[in-house]
C-alpha cells in the first residue's frame, strides 16, 4: 500500500535522496490512495520547494512589503512546505497574502473559495492591477465569460 517511487530498471534509494534535498511531488500516481500528512515522490515530477526568502523576495517585488506580519510567515512556511493550512487572522490581517505570495512561487493553477462575490472582485482587481495573473468565477459571470476564464486557467494563464 505505497507508492512505488522506481521506474523499472531504476536504482532504489534515489527518491529519498532527493527528499531529504528538499523535492517534493507536485503531481503522482497513487496505488492505494493519499495519506495525511506524507510527502509523495515520483521521479519523474520532482520539483524543489519554494524557500521562505524566496516568499518574501515575491512579497517586496509584487506586493511592495518588507516583511510578513505575524501570524503570516508561519502559515506561509506551511503552505510552502505542502501542508494543509489553518489560518484565522482578524479583518485586515494579510490573510490573502498566505495563499497569494505562495501561489506565485508553487507551479500550477491555485483555486481560492470565497463565498463573498464582493471580496473575490476587490482582490482580483488589486492583483490584476499589479500585474498578476488571476481571474474569479461567481454568478455575476456569463457562461461564455466563465468559459473564456476556464479556457485561460487550462492554458496555464492564470496562477
Amino acid at each position: 500500500r505505497r507508492l512505488s517511487t522506481r521506474r523499472p530498471g531504476a536504482r532504489a534509494g534515489g527518491a529519498g535522496a532527493l527528499a531529504r534535498r528538499g523535492a517534493v511531488c507536485r503531481r503522482a500516481t497513487f496505488r492505494h490512495g493519499r495519506r495525511p500528512g506524507r510527502r509523495y515522490l515520483a521521479s519523474m515530477d520532482l520539483v524543489t520547494t519554494p524557500t521562505l526568502d524566496e516568499a518574501r523576495a515575491v512579497l517586496r517585488a509584487r506586493f511592495g512589503y518588507d516583511d510578513f506580519r505575524p501570524g503570516q510567515e508561519r502559515a506561509v512556511r506551511a503552505v510552502l512546505g505542502g501542508r494543509d493550512t489553518l489560518v484565522i487572522l482578524p479583518t485586515g490581517g494579510g490573510k490573502s497574502l498566505c495563499y497569494q505570495v505562495p501561489a506565485l512561487l508553487l507551479p500550477g493553477l491555485t483555486v481560492v473559495v470565497s463565498p463573498l462575490i464582493s471580496l473575490m472582485k476587490d482582490q482580483v482587481d488589486a492583483l490584476t492591477a499589479r500585474g498578476l495573473p488571476a481571474a474569479f468565477v461567481n454568478s455575476t459571470l456569463t457562461s461564455a465569460q466563465a468559459a473564456g476564464r476556464f479556457q485561460q486557467a487550462a492554458r496555464g494563464e492564470l496562477k
